[in-house]
């Protein structure tokens, strides 16, 4: 079988489904819609890659517009995900760069296009869907990996999604979707949201994440409890982001408090200097396929994963990238009670739940690692997804 994926090399799962439909498939192809910078797909040959948004859009321009929405609280508003949700379902692929896909694809001629993460690939699955009518005897069938659902919403899993009557178009248009929990299914039914086939596996991470030359590290720990945050510290560019101050309150504890290096951060420490507040430098891509990061978050107590005031469908359904990363440390991970309802029953025994700083310091002075019971990986994957893609 002749695989093409549609997707974005700045998504890291996106590399393990290369490896993955590597494993399984004849040959592989990828159209990379990444819209900033195009990280290195080392498991294919530059011949099977399109890169199809190199240099769209400046990255300067985009933080700005960040900031700009984030600090009158814009990004956030009803209103601006409304028009935002609106303007997607009209979003369109120009006509260069539908030819660049029309070259592509005739020359791998894929028996399948698997198309990974949302809602966000849909002016490229219109696009294709046009050529391959076109252009091929029989169309290649279509999978989607939705991941992710709602994209950009406050909409809560509970509650009926007003854009899920425009998404059902686009959903149904797949042969076969793949969830990552039983919960986004759920979602999706109770918003009468239509699909031929369905699919539930998680995205994992490729094994080859253990494989670190990393065997010790030169940081001068104490003997404090360390935990380290994996998500984003530019806090100015996003309200869901922006959890310094949960971060800060719990460091107050004795805690030490590890984050990724940034502006914003290095600018915050500067005014208001904080001894429970560390930094590391960001992993590369390549040294965290390389096992690297993993080696790095096995010197610390815990992983902290936490959002700035978001409880609704995303949280209660996804599997989000750093939470996978955490995973494959065999630590702890704690995430905000009554908030990501799939995550605390899938990984029961590995997740620790909290409601505030103070709880946080108290179990934390206490937890143990109880193993997993489960995949981690997504080769262990392989069998399943090989029999999945053979009833389409």
């Amino acid at each position: 079988m002749n695989i093409c994926f549609v997707g974005s090399s700045n998504t890291i799962f996106t590399h393990s489904y290369l490896k993955l439909f590597s494993l399984i498939g004849e040959d592989v192809s990828f159209i990379d819609i990444g819209k900033e910078e195009n990280h290195l797909v080392e498991i294919l040959p530059d011949s099977s890659v399109l890169k199809l948004y190199t240099g769209k859009l400046r990255p300067n321009r985009k933080s700005l517009m960040k900031r700009f929405l984030k600090h009158f609280k814009l990004d956030t508003h009803d209103f601006f995900l409304f028009l935002s949700n609106f303007l997607d379902l009209f979003k369109k692929v120009n006509a260069k760069k539908i030819s660049e896909i029309e070259v592509f694809l005739n020359a791998k001629k894929p028996d399948l296009i698997v198309y990974f993460w949302g809602t966000t690939v849909r002016a490229e699955k219109n696009a294709i869907t046009k050529i391959v009518t076109k252009c091929f005897e029989t169309p290649p069938k279509s999978l989607l990996i939705v991941n992710t659902y709602p994209v950009r919403s406050g909409v809560e899993y509970n509650s009926k999604y007003f854009f899920a009557f425009f998404d059902s178009f686009f959903f149904k248009s797949f042969d076969a979707l793949s969830f990552p929990s039983e919960n986004m299914k759920c979602f999706f039914d109770k918003n009468k949201l239509k699909y031929k086939r369905f699919n539930i596996l998680p995205d994992f991470l490729s094994s080859q994440m253990l494989n670190s030359e990393c065997e010790s590290l030169d940081f001068d720990f104490s003997f404090n409890k360390k935990i380290i945050f994996l998500g984003n510290t530019d806090f100015k560019s996003r309200t869901i982001d922006d959890v310094y101050n949960e971060l800060e309150s719990i460091s107050k504890f004795g805690i030490e408090v590890w984050m990724q290096e940034s502006n914003d951060l290095r600018q915050i420490l500067n005014d208001y200097p904080n001894d429970n507040i560390k930094t590391f430098n960001s992993f590369t891509y390549k040294e965290m396929l390389g096992g690297n990061l993993t080696a790095f978050l096995k010197n610390f107590d815990a992983v902290i994963m936490t959002y700035n005031g978001i409880n609704n469908a995303r949280t209660a359904t996804g599997f989000p990238t750093r939470f996978a990363l955490a995973l494959s440390a065999s630590i702890p991970i704690f995430i905000k009670s009554d908030t990501f309802l799939f995550l605390e029953s899938k990984f029961e025994g590995v997740v620790v739940t909290y409601q505030d700083a103070f709880d946080f310091s108290s179990k934390l002075s206490s937890v143990s690692y109880q193993g997993t019971l489960f995949p981690l990986f997504i080769e262990e994957y392989a069998e399943q997804w090989n029999s999945f893609l053979n009833t389409l």
